[in-house]
């Protein structure tokens, strides 16, 4: 039962760590985003997500609406320092979205394929 969990997570943790390096790639090749800061600070925040979604048994709902709000107040405060353009504020708004529905959408499937303790 051990061997199976840690193969999960060793699954789980190879194919994310796929999906964020298309995921850079797809930014800088077709968007043309040079910093990558935000992309950092949302996979900081889904790691975030995933541990919280590991340890406790509460509802995602309100860690990830907490997580994105706090994605959203760096990208505002960024734009409203001129820091980033309008171009990479929309860009990185709309990756917030997607990346954190997806991951939403993973943890969900993931956490009913597996056994409980």
């Amino acid at each position: 039962m051990i061997k199976f969990i840690f193969t999960v997570l060793l699954l789980i943790t190879t194919i994310g760590g796929l999906f964020t390096f298309f995921e850079i790639c797809i930014l800088k090749l077709f968007f043309k985003i040079e910093n990558l800061k935000y992309v950092k600070l949302l996979k900081i925040l889904e790691i975030t997500m995933i541990i919280i979604s590991c340890i406790t048994f509460i509802s995602l709902k309100i860690p990830m609406i907490l997580l994105s709000l706090i994605y959203f107040i760096v990208l505002i405060y960024d734009f409203y320092k001129k820091k980033i353009d309008i171009k990479n504020f929309i860009i990185n708004f709309i990756f917030l979205f997607v990346d954190f529905y997806v991951m939403y959408l993973a943890i969900k499937i993931i956490s009913q394929k597996l056994p409980n303790f």
